[in-house]
């Protein structure tokens, strides 16, 4: 399986969430993706790292980096 499809896979199974949410706003949704809880576990973060590094090969990237609220997994898997 590639990177690509290992990592919508995670996603489906582990970070879309199907029925009523409470959001922080205190407003409700019918659903919620919530990536982290997809991009934290091995799999997710193994095949998220291939992606992320092979974009910044094709793009001669020295680095990986962004606001460390979201970036730091991103960044630590590259």
């Amino acid at each position: 399986m590639s990177a690509r499809d290992r990592l919508i896979s995670e996603l489906r199974e582990h970070a879309l969430v199907i029925g009523e949410v409470t959001l922080t706003s205190g407003r409700t949704a019918g659903y919620y993706v919530d990536a982290k809880r997809a991009i934290l576990r091995p799999a997710g973060f193994a095949a998220l790292g291939a992606l992320v590094a092979g974009q910044a090969r094709e793009r001669d990237a020295r680095a990986v980096g962004g606001l460390t609220m979201g970036a730091d997994p991103v960044a630590c898997s590259a």
